[in-house]
């Protein structure tokens, strides 16, 4: 009875150890997955920082396009039109934040891309890029501005990802391709 009695502790012990050790880790992993929730906000966040800057470098060579244009049609010679166009363009580095935003985006986003086509094969390219600048719920506006696309360019490419995506017309494209983002 006493040696029953030994066993059944022992086995009681190895149990709550056993118990102990599960809860642990799954405090761990919980642990780790809002770590990693975190730094994601975190990327996303300076992600839309850099997609505003974007927008504002965008809007730069819009006023240095005028600035052009205007030193074309003044009355000075071609020497000096050319010397003030180029100090013009040298100004703006548009193309170089452009450039590494594109970059940023497409590898902060890759397990979303790889989670896109998996279930959504006929996705393009383009409308992969297009899905990753949507999760940054910019307004079309300034997504047309981005990406050198006109507004309806981007209304098109938006209706033509709904259909790939099959929702219905009450559901919200932004909100659906967030909640493929957080089962990643």
């Amino acid at each position: 009875m006493a040696l029953g009695l030994l066993i059944l502790l022992i086995i009681l012990q190895w149990w709550r150890n056993k118990h102990k050790l599960e809860v642990k880790e799954k405090q761990k992993q919980e642990l780790k997955r809002k770590h990693l929730k975190e730094v994601l906000e975190s990327k996303d966040k300076e992600l839309t920082a850099q997609a505003a800057q974007v927008i504002q470098m965008q809007q730069q060579l819009e006023v240095a396009k005028e600035k052009v244009a205007n030193i074309l049609y003044e009355g000075s010679t071609e020497q000096n039109k050319v010397d003030r166009i180029d100090a013009v363009l040298n100004k703006s580095s548009l193309s170089e934040v452009k450039n590494s935003f594109d970059l940023r985006l497409t590898s902060n986003n890759e397990v979303f891309f790889k989670t896109l086509l998996k279930n959504y094969p006929e996705l393009t390219p383009s409308e992969l890029k297009l899905c990753a600048y949507l999760r940054l719920n910019l307004p079309t506006k300034d997504l047309a501005e981005i990406l050198n696309r006109s507004v309806g360019t981007i209304e098109s490419s938006r209706t033509n990802i709904r259909k790939k995506l099959n929702l219905q017309p009450q559901e919200n494209l932004v909100t659906h391709l967030l909640s493929l983002a957080s089962q990643e």
